[in-house]
């Protein structure tokens, strides 16, 4: 497994455009790459397909929607791509609500209709170590049980995909305006690659309302027997 100076996955990339259709991929572990080689991410096996473009895997293991939104504004503009592609992955809907996974992250909460960044920048680990020390384990407790009734309830179900949804109207946003044509992908995994028949999953039903925009094109992936 390899990763250039900027620490994306593959070879070595300029800023500068060099004639070919650039094509710039975001997602999660599963379009990173997590545990296989640099010649079998599907970005490699894009890159294969269309020799005469560049691939850019831009995928980050843990990633939300939200942190590949701020992805894009801060490194991928500067790509100036002429496709842009996001490797959907629903699971990743309950990551754009967390202000800490693994490690603290940055998260968008919507006020007004409007996404605003809190958590930014995020705080470092021996900051929030500190506030654990004075912290009351009664009040973890109450967090617990106030998050599984959310879950009960379908709040927090809710509150995950209407995030999201403004979440990706933005990154919509963001692409058009570099005169780039946005892509989404639907990308099944774990106990989703075992469902059989050709009904939607509810998780597949909520891909095309997130993505309603004209001339937005979308793509569900799927197993091949």
């Amino acid at each position: 497994m390899n990763s250039n100076s900027k620490g994306i996955r593959g070879e070595e990339y300029s800023y500068e455009r060099t004639g070919k259709k650039r094509i710039l991929v975001f997602g999660d572990s599963f379009t990173f790459g997590e545990e296989v080689s640099d010649n079998e991410t599907y970005s490699y096996y894009l890159q294969e397909k269309l020799p005469s473009s560049e691939v850019i895997n831009l995928g980050v293991h843990g990633y939300g929607h939200d942190q590949m939104l701020i992805y894009l504004k801060e490194e991928g503009i500067k790509y100036r791509p002429d496709i842009v592609i996001l490797g959907f992955v629903y699971e990743d809907t309950q990551r754009n609500i967390l202000s800490f996974r693994d490690y603290a992250k940055p998260r968008f909460v919507l006020a007004d209709g409007q996404l605003e960044l809190k958590n930014s920048p995020v705080p470092k680990p021996e900051k929030l170590l500190e506030k654990e020390f004075y912290r009351s384990k009664f009040i973890d407790l109450l967090t617990i049980l106030y998050q599984k009734y959310r879950q009960l309830t379908k709040l927090q179900e809710r509150e995950a995909e209407t995030t999201t949804t403004a979440i990706l109207d933005e990154m919509v946003r963001v692409i058009r305006g570099l005169g780039a044509r946005p892509v989404f992908v639907y990308l099944p995994v774990f106990n989703e690659m075992t469902i059989s028949g050709t009904k939607l999953t509810r998780e597949e039903e909520y891909f095309p309302v997130i993505v309603n925009h004209e001339g937005l094109t979308i793509y569900f992936c799927g197993l091949i027997s």
